[in-house]
């Protein structure tokens, strides 16, 4: 079995909700499991998000999202949930997977 994360920052854009939703209908699930995470401030998490893995990072007491503080929060969480590939669905998530990630997991992305 494949495990493939799904990486989104928040919010999310109903484009790349849709595309998840028509990419993971045509990939078979008897071979490859996805599951998703989003990053974010703290205190920011949707209610209509309840698929999601919620990594909060950001900066200080600022509102600003910083992708070293989320590819910390991303590094921690893939030594507990780890996968086989990461796909980063924004240039915020990318740049957090980028610095989060070891040369062992690849590594694709999606521009929107």
């Amino acid at each position: 079995m494949i495990d493939v994360l799904q990486l989104f920052d928040w919010p999310a854009g109903w484009e790349q909700r849709v595309a998840l939703a028509q990419l993971s209908a045509r990939l078979p699930a008897d071979r490859i499991r996805t599951r998703s995470a989003a990053l974010g401030k703290p205190g920011s998490r949707p209610s209509s998000a309840a698929d999601l893995t919620w990594l909060p990072a950001r900066l200080g007491g600022s509102r600003l999202f910083a992708p070293a503080l989320a590819a910390a929060t991303l590094r921690g969480h893939l030594a507990q949930h780890p996968c086989d590939l990461l796909h980063a669905w924004s240039m915020p998530a990318l740049a957090a997977a980028s610095a989060a990630l070891g040369d062992n997991i690849p590594l694709v992305t999606s521009g929107f």
